[in-house]
């Protein structure tokens, strides 16, 4: 998933922005907050700040669904419809499996329970050569929950198969809101 800014603010980072009628909002790690009402005039998007400030921000590339926007600080601001927020997406399970390729890429189970409980199953060529199992921390589990809201799980196909020459796979299996997904199998080299 293409992100925009790694910088920190307080404990939340920006993934990207979302508008709502005539109002544009940061999409954070945490939520969402807003910026202020805007105007679009040709390739030029006009911020109306909540302190009273203008902000003028640059569309640099528009696709259907995406825009890349430049606003004038060295920052690219990432819209997507794929990173709107659904507060009605509750992650119930995720499975990863991790197998087969030509060489020693690790092959391993993972599972992570909405209660936080994760387990790792390596199976060969893993650091951890033993089963193990943990909770994850609830603010932990709140970010990963945080960030999966903002997924498109419902809209996502799982009958495309993503793959490169080495066969290293990983099967991806998602419940949520207590309803099973297909399996998404995403086939990619080690970087």
């Amino acid at each position: 998933m293409l992100t925009t800014e790694t910088s920190l603010s307080g404990f939340a980072y920006e993934i990207g922005v979302s508008f709502q009628r005539d109002t544009v909002l940061n999409i954070l790690s945490n939520g969402r907050s807003m910026l202020g009402r805007y105007s679009l005039h040709n390739d030029t998007m006009v911020i109306k700040k909540l302190d009273g400030r203008d902000e003028i921000w640059r569309v640099r590339y528009q696709s259907r669904d995406t825009m890349f926007l430049y606003t004038g600080k060295s920052k690219v601001k990432y819209y997507s419809r794929r990173l709107e927020f659904d507060g009605s997406l509750e992650l119930d399970t995720l499975k990863l499996f991790a197998q087969g390729c030509f060489g020693t890429c690790p092959e391993f189970e993972l599972t992570m329970t909405h209660a936080g409980k994760v387990a790792f199953n390596p199976i060969r060529y893993c650091k951890i050569d033993q089963a193990t199992e943990y909770t994850l921390s609830d603010s932990l589990w709140r970010k990963i929950n945080t960030q999966f809201k903002t997924s498109w799980i419902h809209r996502l196909d799982t009958s495309r198969i993503y793959s490169d020459v080495d066969d290293w796979s990983f099967l991806t299996e998602i419940t949520y809101n207590q309803v099973s997904r297909s399996p998404l199998r995403v086939q990619h080299p080690i970087s």
